[in-house]
């Protein structure tokens, strides 16, 4: 049987609280800001890419598509040499230009609280016709995506 001295067991506890330390820190940091929303962009006869320069408008809404939690532009994206294709990150921090750009209101919500199924969260009238949206427990959202060449 092997027994540890004293500074062998003192090292042993530092290095296993350091990993505890470190696997706690990465449970603090916030949720990500943004997401990838992936596809090809296709001309109306659904068979033939657009090979176009389009912008494109994200909205975050709630289940029931009354309230617009997020919108966010994102202008003169080149589909011609993708044939079409796009990735896209959808997404920004309060305050960003993408968040008020092509018109779009901010909500000055972060996408933390935009998806969090806690608590009322306060939305613009313009965006929410009652000023405030309370989500329910295990509440989706929907995402609303226009395209203009």
């Amino acid at each position: 049987m092997y027994v540890f001295s004293k500074l062998e067991l003192l090292l042993r506890l530092m290095v296993l609280g350091l990993v505890f330390v470190s696997q706690s820190s990465f449970a603090l940091e916030e949720s990500p800001q943004s997401f990838t929303y992936e596809g090809r962009v296709y001309q109306s006869d659904g068979t033939t890419p657009l090979l176009d320069t389009v912008d494109f408008k994200f909205e975050i809404l709630n289940n029931a598509g009354t309230c617009i939690l997020y919108q966010e532009a994102q202008l003169a994206q080149n589909l011609v040499t993708s044939k079409g294709v796009f990735a896209l990150n959808v997404g920004s921090p309060v305050g960003n230009a993408q968040r008020t750009a092509g018109g779009s209101t901010d909500s000055l919500l972060t996408m933390a609280q935009i998806f969090q199924n806690k608590s009322t969260v306060s939305v613009p009238v313009g965006l929410c016709a009652a000023g405030t949206y309370t989500p329910a427990s295990g509440e989706q959202r929907k995402l609303r995506v226009t395209i203009t060449p």
